[in-house]
């Protein structure tokens, strides 16, 4: 018998509903003078069961007292109290006083935040707002370049807060290795970093360069384009993925296959479903059922899984008769189907489900750090948020 069998998994989850009254409009006031509305940051209820952070011995470093956490990122945790978000240190600290409508986790120095007054702006790690507040979007810093949107167009800001790229563009993404997707008159190329197109803007969609080329679609076909802009491999596919392990996935009529930089097939097209899965491995699917396989074709397991998700850290976790297992790259089950949910791992340990609640595991399937909250997150910078009964 399965030592930590799962038949099934209670969370309990307490929602607290309100409902607000609205009262009709007079001509003078009243007698008691204007009705005066709440603050926004009411909209936010304090949560009945707070958040904390354990390290990787499984002790509580972090008093569960926040009432949502993120992760930590280059030192510090969003954390939020009532209706506002501060950031805290890994000591618990409070590093930037709660005082946002919405934050974000810091890159290269800088933070996202949105004001209850007048929008976006970012922060620096001492809560200065280094760049206003007064944008109506705004994404992270990547490259060196955040987008913003003012009204319908979008640019991109420069740490010091000026405007590297005019808010000219119908849509802009973050940028990857210096380039950046974004539309102009309804299509889609790649701009760098002064705002210059790269690869022009005539595509219905088009993605990063990756392996050195770029997914594309015109007419409703994918090819794939090299940086001078011309077709490496002609558009004829009617879905694709970007290139990884210098081989990408591709579909046409007869289903998903694989093909290599010159556009032959290494994998005949033949499977429901295909992904790239790390690790030189690639998931493939057929009547509801998952396997994995090399770029060769060559199967490492049956297609017998009910789903696999990609590797991290070198394994991957698996369902099989609805329990939860992990395969390495090799196709061997190196943890056992016996866990109700499983996460994929980050920093040697991974989030399961058992019998007893939420637990952490190593790539073995060992439990580490017994289940003892009522919720577990992500370890990240060697802390994992966790949740008091």
């Amino acid at each position: 018998m399965k030592k930590f069998l799962f038949p099934t998994l209670l969370l309990v989850l307490s929602v607290s509903l309100h409902s607000c009254k609205s009262d009709a409009a007079t001509d003078g006031g009243g007698a008691e003078g204007p009705i005066e509305l709440p603050p926004p940051e009411s909209d936010y209820e304090a949560a009945d069961f707070k958040w904390g952070f354990i390290n990787k011995s499984g002790q509580l470093v972090i008093e569960t007292r926040f009432d949502e956490v993120r992760p930590f990122s280059e030192g510090m945790a969003v954390v939020r109290l009532g209706g506002k978000w501060g950031y805290i240190r890994p000591d618990g600290q409070i590093a930037i006083a709660p005082a946002f409508k919405g934050a974000w986790a810091f890159h290269n120095g800088l933070a996202r935040v949105e004001t209850y007054e007048s929008g976006f702006g970012f922060i620096n790690p001492q809560g200065e707002m280094v760049i206003p507040a007064q944008w109506e979007a705004a994404g992270n810093f990547s490259n060196f370049r955040a987008w913003v949107r003012s009204g319908t167009r979008y640019g991109y800001l420069a740490p010091d807060g000026s405007l590297a790229i005019d808010t000219l563009l119908e849509k802009a993404n973050d940028f990857t290795d210096k380039l950046a997707v974004a539309r102009q008159d309804g299509k889609y190329g790649l701009i760098d970093p002064d705002g210059q197109w790269v690869i022009p803007a005539e595509y219905d969609r088009i993605a990063p360069f990756a392996g050195g080329l770029a997914r594309a679609r015109v007419n409703g076909k994918f090819g794939f384009l090299t940086p001078d802009n011309q077709w490496k491999i002609d558009p004829q596919y009617l879905d694709a993925q970007d290139f990884s392990a210098g081989h990408a996935v591709v579909a046409s009529n007869d289903g998903y296959g694989l093909i290599d930089k010159n556009g032959e097939a290494t994998i005949a097209p033949a499977y429901d479903m295909m992904f790239y899965a790390g690790e030189e491995r690639w998931v493939v699917g057929r009547s509801g059922l998952f396997g994995l396989t090399t770029a060769s074709g060559e199967l490492l397991t049956p297609v017998q899984y009910e789903q696999i998700y990609a590797f991290s850290e070198g394994v991957a976790p698996f369902l099989k008769d609805y329990l939860w297992g992990m395969l390495g790259p090799d196709g061997r089950e190196v943890a056992p189907a016996i866990f109700g949910l499983l996460w994929p791992q980050r920093e040697g340990l991974s989030r399961a489900a058992i019998r007893e609640g939420f637990a952490f595991i190593n790539a073995s399937g060992q439990i580490k750090i017994p289940p003892a909250y009522q919720d577990m997150k992500d370890f990240s910078e060697g802390l994992a948020p966790v949740q008091s009964f």
